[in-house]
């Protein structure tokens, strides 16, 4: 049988002529530049840009993301939430002012109660000692067990001794006192011998000490003030209640000032001597001043008591002056008027003094900001109580600390602090849970 004739092919697809193969170096160039001169279809050239721009953009971002990780992170930074200020409503206080003389009392860093009476210097009888202990104890300041120097007693005070017209205790010429001793005598049985006394051992002469007196109301801003001597027993020795209150203001941060005239009674020369200011009382609270009464004077006190506050102390101070005697026949002696009156007073400012909590312990009142959108709540600590009376008003603000940005749940980060001054009323804030560092994504998209 005579052989199949093979079958034809497929039919070649149509396109560029097949370059033919080549044999020597100079051929495969020309056939390399013959590639590179055919043209580049559109898909691959899109392929091609797609492909270099990708890298091109991987290699940006990964730049940029290890340039967010290494900038500093922002400060963490304390805000403030709650409210920024606080009042007491309510009627003014009544604090039972007398009908007749003058009156002023305030809290001590809170506010003034008012005042009562003409602004008409008076006699002031032996509350001028007030000044003179203040003076003393300004030279020779005690510190609480300290006795003070040694006061040896001249002729002059241990003659003054028999006088029959004022206020006294009984000394013999060369007996030693201790400045303490001398402080005692002078505000609680309110001698006078021992007032010029201790005029004549602060600065040589009354007359010096006086001097010394009146430039230290001026200085205090007493300008109804006049001293005429060291025990007030000269009635032009003059001053009103306002201008006392502030020689109170003064007077009252001294500690030894404040234990001596707070003290019920002393011993001297083996007797038992008693304060001349009855109300003083740890139970309610009355911690003195001093007492005064002369015809010319009326009854005088200047007078202190403590109430609390959340916790703190607050002092209640006043100056009551000018009270006539009382009674059906004006038997009631002057000094016994005023201390009733006072009494009344007393009682109505420490009633009328109260408390406001302004943030219990664990209240929110603001929150750290990590400065990359994270907040952890921050609390009181302790619950934060001001005092005050109808009418008051103060200010409340937060007072923060360096805050890093990890931290454990109740480490302290400020200080919660409501009014100012003698008033200021503080607490430390603390978180209210962990505080974490800013996550890797909220570092990666912050924008400042």
């Amino acid at each position: 049988m005579p052989p199949v004739p093979p079958l034809p092919g497929p039919e070649p697809l149509p396109g560029p002529e097949p370059l033919p193969s080549p044999e020597t170096t100079a051929e495969a160039m020309e056939v390399l530049a013959s590639l590179n001169a055919r043209p580049v279809s559109p898909l691959r050239r899109a392929l091609k840009r797609i492909t270099i721009w990708t890298v091109f953009l991987a290699v940006v971002l990964g730049v940029a993301a290890v340039a967010q990780l290494l900038r500093p992170l922002p400060d963490a930074k304390v805000k403030f939430s709650a409210a920024t200020g606080f009042g007491f409503p309510g009627d003014q206080l009544d604090l039972a002012w007398p009908a007749k003389g003058q009156s002023a009392a305030e809290v001590v860093g809170v506010g003034s109660l008012g005042s009562s009476g003409q602004e008409t210097p008076a006699s002031i009888a032996s509350v001028t000692k007030v000044m003179n202990a203040y003076l003393v104890l300004q030279k020779y300041p005690l510190k609480k067990g300290e006795s003070g120097p040694k006061i040896t007693v001249d002729k002059q005070a241990a003659q003054e001794s028999e006088n029959v017209d004022e206020s006294k205790v009984t000394l013999t010429e060369n007996q030693v006192l201790t400045e303490y001793q001398a402080l005692e005598l002078l505000m609680l049985p309110s001698a006078n011998n021992v007032a010029r006394l201790l005029a004549r051992f602060h600065s040589g002469s009354e007359a010096e000490f006086v001097k010394a007196m009146n430039e230290t109301a001026a200085k205090f801003g007493m300008t109804n003030t006049t001293y005429a001597d060291p025990a007030g027993y000269k009635s032009d020795t003059k001053s009103t209640a306002k201008d006392q209150l502030k020689l109170a203001e003064q007077v009252m941060q001294d500690e030894i000032f404040r234990q001596i005239v707070s003290t019920p009674e002393t011993n001297f020369n083996n007797q038992k001597i008693p304060n001349t200011n009855n109300l003083i009382n740890p139970k309610t609270g009355v911690i003195g001043v001093k007492t005064g009464s002369s015809t010319p004077a009326g009854g005088c006190l200047m007078w202190a008591a403590y109430k609390e506050i959340g916790g703190v102390r607050r002092m209640i101070l006043g100056v009551t002056l000018g009270q006539p005697p009382a009674g059906p026949n004006k038997g009631e002696d002057i000094l016994s008027v005023v201390l009733k009156v006072s009494g009344k007073q007393i009682q109505a400012a420490q009633n009328g003094l109260t408390g406001q909590t302004l943030a219990k312990k664990g209240d929110v009142v603001g929150y750290v900001d990590n400065g990359l959108g994270g907040r952890v709540p921050v609390v009181a600590a302790k619950d934060l109580v001001v005092a005050g009376f109808p009418g008051i008003t103060g200010t409340v603000s937060l007072d923060a600390t360096k805050v890093a940005h990890t931290a454990k749940a109740g480490a302290e980060v400020g200080v919660l602090r409501a009014g100012s001054g003698d008033n200021k009323t503080e607490v430390p804030v603390a978180l209210q849970s962990d505080l974490n560092p800013p996550s890797i994504l909220s570092r990666l998209t912050r924008m400042l």
